[in-house]
């Protein structure tokens, strides 16, 4: 055999030969690798196969294929959920940060509900957390422990200022309320045991509005015990103001202090002087409850106007209710959030909030993991944690909204729990 042949031979075999090498090496680690065993009765030792799934399997693209299957029979069932829900609704429902659903989420729908929220909020934005209000008693300097003159109640748009008698009625809890009391201890303790005037009570804070029997939800920047008379508090006066008065008249009275007048409403006199001075709570803690109270009447009912117009009194914009709710749309807008459209009164109704301006007011007050619900019927809301990890913002039928939101838990539950949530993606539901 010529040099030349041998060398083309073992150029030829070389590549089968480090394949065999190869292969041997292979076999020889596999016969290394431990076998899992199960003991059995007797000395018999059976054997467990341990299963091995080729990168390059068929049942690995199966499972693959199953997985998004099972995303696309999830979001179709999403899609049928919301699919029900009416143009005047809107829901976004978030599951560990990311998106399950968003139903016309920037859209404004009906919501007379949210307002007090969103007005709870952006007063708390605007005029900082730590406002308070102040209620005022003035007159001229005590001669002789006698007040000569009238005695004036000035409101500052406190609506949760309370007597000690009806604190227990106040309608937000736990919450440490400025007392009229403390303005009656205050004239005791500098020894006045006369009044040669009349009580007025001063709220020309705000533009006074004609209050109607049946509409209580309206603003007053002079009120006390929402609205209820200290010696009938099962009523309420027509005149916040007045019945204010009345209330300081009487405590006086019981404190041993004499007012030779009558009780009225009207301006301050000129010439007059602080006496003393209460404040109230601080706004942030006033304004997570009372957006967690859906009340209507009472402080909770007032507290929302108060604070639209004290928002267009620091803009500069006017002092009564239409100024106000401008004023507080306009805040709003600076959120990045869709401008609400918000009403008084018999429009109140006609108000229209979107999704995402409620959820932006939410965080806003600091409400974390607190679920609110406030309404009820066609006007009704929830914003808040459902449960660790799963929350929800909705607003329009609580009907409707109530059933697509149990229905979303189901589907959410039977495919996958909320920590496996990302395998959710992509989901339904468009937001328009």
């Amino acid at each position: 055999m010529t040099r030349r042949l041998r060398t083309v031979i073992a150029i030829t075999l070389l590549p089968a030969l480090m394949l065999s090498a190869v292969w041997n090496w292979v076999r020889d680690r596999s016969r290394a690798i431990a076998v899992p065993t199960i003991a059995v009765a007797g000395d018999v030792v059976e054997t467990v196969g341990v299963a091995h799934t080729p990168v390059m399997s068929v049942r690995r693209v199966a499972a693959s294929v199953a997985s998004a299957a099972t995303r696309d029979r999830r979001a179709d069932a999403i899609d049928q959920v919301v699919a029900d829900l009416a143009s005047t609704e809107c829901l976004v429902m978030t599951a560990n940060g990311i998106t399950v659903t968003d139903v016309r989420s920037r859209t404004g729908v009906v919501g007379a509900s949210a307002v007090p929220v969103i007005i709870a909020a952006a007063a708390a934005d605007e005029l900082g957390a730590t406002h308070r209000s102040s209620t005022v008693i003035a007159g001229t300097e005590p001669v002789d422990g006698r007040i000569l003159g009238d005695l004036h109640l000035i409101g500052g748009g406190d609506p949760f200022l309370a007597s000690d008698e009806l604190a227990s009625t106040n309608d937000v809890e736990l919450i440490d309320v400025a007392r009229i009391n403390t303005l009656v201890r205050a004239l005791v303790a500098s020894a006045v045991v006369a009044i040669d005037g009349d009580i007025v009570g001063v709220d020309d804070r705000y533009t006074r509005v004609p209050r109607a029997p049946d509409d209580p939800a309206m603003p007053a920047a002079l009120v006390v015990d929402g609205g209820r008379i200290l010696t009938s508090p099962v009523n309420r006066g027509l005149d916040p103001a007045q019945t204010a008065a009345r209330t300081l008249y009487e405590l006086l009275i019981r404190a041993g202090i004499s007012v030779s007048g009558t009780v009225r409403v009207g301006p301050v006199a000129d010439g007059v002087v602080t006496l003393a001075v209460v404040e109230g709570a601080e706004l942030v803690a006033l304004s997570e409850a009372v957006a967690r109270d859906d009340s209507v009447d009472g402080a909770t009912g007032i507290a929302p106007w108060n604070w639209a117009i004290e928002v267009a009194i620091a803009s500069g914009t006017g002092t009564d209710t239409a100024s106000g709710l401008n004023a507080v749309s306009d805040a709003v807008a600076t959120w990045g959030v869709p401008r609400p459209v918000l009403r008084v009164g018999d429009a109140l109704a006609d108000s229209t909030v979107s999704c995402q301006t409620l959820l932006a007011a939410y965080e806003r007050l600091g409400s974390a993991s607190v679920l609110i619900e406030r309404g009820r019927g066609d006007d009704w809301l929830m914003v808040g944690a459902l449960e660790a990890g799963l929350e929800v913002v909705a607003i329009g039928d609580e009907d409707a909204l109530r059933a697509a939101i149990d229905q979303l838990r189901t589907v959410i539950d039977d495919g996958a729990e909320v920590a496996d949530v990302n395998e959710l993606q992509p989901l339904g539901g468009v937001s328009q």
